[in-house]
């Protein structure tokens, strides 16, 4: 293979920005305005903040397997 292809095929992902609260609604206020920067879950806010993520995984840790 291209040594470029395999440079691309093994890049490491960009880390995830970290979100709070006042992302979303600073990401909710501009969706109004600029609808077509932002995807579909961006868009009807289905996304989650760090302390969201957290505690869902804290919770799915929790739960007993059967």
């Amino acid at each position: 293979m291209d040594k470029k292809v395999l440079e691309i095929l093994f890049e490491d992902f960009a880390k995830m920005p970290e979100l709070d609260e006042n992302d979303r609604k600073r990401i909710i206020e501009d969706v109004k305005k600029h609808p077509e920067k932002y995807s579909t879950r961006q868009r009807l806010g289905k996304f989650y903040t760090n302390e969201e993520k957290e505690k869902y995984i804290e919770k799915s840790l929790e739960r007993k397997l059967p």
